[in-house]
């Protein structure tokens, strides 16, 4: 069979990580079907344009999809079923909301881990038994009116059996900085934002150091020259298992600059942190949610805003940057979080911030809360709110604020953050560190990934300003 796989993107989307770096599902499954004989090309929209002659002549197209991605995903299946070509969905989004999916173009979801249920779906498909289809676990699809879900499939345990992701079946991806790596699934935590435990289990599943050592090794010798960025929502969940890891990778030599998501409780293993940087660790993304106290336990977070201080410290002290991920707009926040959050950044000096909005999105615990509150904004729209849910635009109704006041004052604080006055504070101290002769070359190159970082975000929130603005005073206007 000719098979497409296709991550739909949006133009519209605001992200600070937007660096073209495509998500791992698509080249995983990709490799899986290639490996079975069959002919596989994938489209990352955010990467390049969809080919559509290639896409309407296949036989059958595959679309993955975060919520925000969600109603591309709907234009692109209406489009490929006007031929006739069976469309699978698969990703968080399609995983909670398969009737939706199922009313929308889409004709069978491979819900949650879909390395073994899309293998099952396209022998199905292949040699089509009705009284087969029920057999398939994990999978949703429709007979006509009427939808159907199988069971759920269990974790897959040992994730060593997952082929490395074969990068080059994305039409038009180059590694030109970074490159995406991932050594586990699940999170034992019980945050009420995210949707992780729900979709991978509260069980921690690793890949063997071994098998990651080999894949490290491999994408040293194709791409010499690029960086590393671990898709672990949590890369320090185990910590004496990533130790043996960054022991391996220093005794190796795979001496790529890398980055990852941790928790902010590693700056209470000394060991772990110096191991971190030793092996090349340059970035750390920290999932500090706030500085509200009350914040903190509403979501669950298990930590203290005295841990947030101290992680802070601790790790700019062994030579690591920290960036620090918040998030706005909790029961316990008002019109005033956003720009205290800023200001307790700059005092603990973080290197970068990212203050999303709280996103009420399908799978968490905080969605089921704000649906029955009928708390959530724009249920009428349909599937046209989903592009909402992206962490900068508000979708729900706040309990201390209007909405517009918490996207007016999310909007305030990036801009304060990365002012002018900012950057060019960050100009000086870069240029007199690359002339000084009392710092390393090390300390040069982090001041000037400083510079640069704040640069590019700078400039992404003013491109964005008028933008985030109209929408702010569209919510004025409604409410």
């Amino acid at each position: 069979m000719k098979i497409v796989l296709i991550e739909a993107g949006d133009k519209r989307l605001i992200n600070v990580f937007r660096a073209k770096l495509p998500r791992e599902g698509l080249p995983i499954l990709g490799k899986i079907l290639e490996d079975l004989g069959h002919k596989v090309v994938i489209y990352v929209e955010n990467i390049a344009p969809i080919n559509w002659r290639d896409v309407l002549s296949s036989d059958l197209v595959g679309i993955s999809a975060l919520t925000p991605t969600a109603p591309r995903a709907y234009e692109i299946a209406k489009i490929i079923k006007t031929k006739g070509i069976p469309v699978i969905g698969g990703g968080p989004h399609f995983t909670f909301l398969p009737e939706e999916a199922l009313r929308n173009g889409i004709d069978f979801v491979v819900g949650y881990e879909g390395e073994k249920t899309i293998v099952e779906l396209v022998r199905w498909l292949e040699k089509p038994d009705p009284a087969a289809i029920g057999n398939i676990l994990g999978l949703s699809f429709r007979i006509g009116r009427d939808i159907f879900n199988n069971p759920a499939r269990p974790p897959i345990e040992g994730l060593d059996v997952i082929p490395f992701p074969k990068w080059s079946l994305i039409n038009g991806f180059k590694v030109k900085g970074t490159i995406p790596v991932s050594t586990s699934r699940g999170c034992p935590h019980n945050c009420t934002f995210c949707s992780v435990t729900e979709m991978f289990g509260r069980k921690y599943r690793f890949r063997s150091v071994e098998k990651v050592i080999e894949e490290l090794e491999r994408l040293r010798s194709q791409f010499p020259k690029a960086s590393l960025f671990f898709y672990d929502d949590n890369l320090a969940a185990n910590p004496e298992r990533l130790k043996i890891l960054l022991r391996e990778m220093i005794a190796r030599k795979i001496n790529f600059r890398w980055s990852a998501q941790v928790r902010v409780e590693v700056y209470k293993d000394p060991e772990l942190l110096e191991l971190m940087r030793e092996s090349g660790c340059g970035w750390l993304y920290l999932g500090l949610e706030s500085i509200n106290p009350q914040t903190l336990i509403d979501f669950k977070k298990r930590q203290t805003v005295e841990d947030i201080k101290r992680g802070i410290e601790t790790i700019h002290e062994t030579g690591i940057q920290a960036v620090g991920m918040f998030i706005i707009g909790g029961d316990a926040d008002d019109k005033k979080t956003a720009q205290r959050t800023i200001k307790f950044a700059r005092e603990c000096h973080i290197d970068a911030v990212i203050p999303w909005i709280l996103s009420p999105l399908p799978g968490t615990q905080l969605y089921q809360q704000l649906d029955k509150e009928r708390r959530l904004l724009k249920k009428d729209r349909g599937v046209k709110r989903w592009s909402d849910c992206d962490g900068f635009h508000v979708g729900h109704e706040p309990k201390k604020m209007k909405p517009w006041q918490l996207q007016i004052s999310v909007n305030k604080a990036l801009l304060n953050f990365y002012s002018f006055w900012n950057w060019v504070s960050k100009f000086w101290l870069a240029t007199g560190k690359f002339f000084s002769p009392f710092h390393s070359l090390k300390e040069k190159k982090i001041s000037r990934d400083n510079l640069g970082i704040a640069f590019y975000v700078r400039m992404l929130v003013l491109s964005t300003r008028r933008s985030l603005n109209r929408y702010a005073a569209n919510l004025r206007r409604e409410r």
